[in-house]
């Protein structure tokens, strides 16, 4: 069964105040701004197009609406070598040595975007296993640091709107 309806002017400053984190979404103004739910699960739809998916109890960018909006998003960047990427593109999780380099500053529970490091295009969105104050110093040398939580071509790229 699918669910789909507009947002009111009240739910979607709530789902801004949500989504602060990310920066000044604005998402107020947009034209049309949709929850949208079937059996893959719940998203917001901006304009037609996936910007949010749920993920447990709190809502993440979709890496379109990332791939769209990476200029005025404030979200911070982990940029991987190709090796890496190739593993994080089949759902395994970022190992400390794969990270290159750090843009940003984020705490262990925080959304990160993947980027490969010569094109600089995200393609992956994760969750922060560790702070980026101890990786970027080198203190953290082994292990995952960012769980790999949605990816180019995954699931919640292929299904729905």
């Amino acid at each position: 069964m699918v669910k789909r309806y507009p947002l009111s002017k009240k739910e979607r400053r709530k789902l801004a105040e949500e989504l602060s984190y990310i920066g000044d979404l604005r998402i107020e103004d947009e034209k049309l701004v949709e929850y949208y739910q079937d059996e893959n699960g719940e998203k917001i739809l901006v304009n037609g197009e996936a910007a949010f998916v749920k993920l447990g109890d709190k809502w993440i960018p979709h890496l379109r609406f990332i791939l769209k909006n990476l200029q005025t998003l404030k979200l911070p960047k982990v940029f991987v070598d190709k090796g890496a990427m190739e593993a994080l593109l089949r759902g395994a999780d970022l190992m400390a040595p794969g990270i290159k380099s750090v843009e940003g500053v984020f705490k262990e529970g925080d959304v990160v975007v993947i980027c490969e490091i010569e094109s600089r295009r995200p393609f992956a969105v994760g969750r922060a296993l560790a702070p980026s104050d101890p990786i970027v110093k080198g203190e953290i040398r082994k292990g995952k640091v960012v769980e790999n939580i949605h990816y180019f071509n995954d699931d919640i790229w292929r299904h729905g709107p």
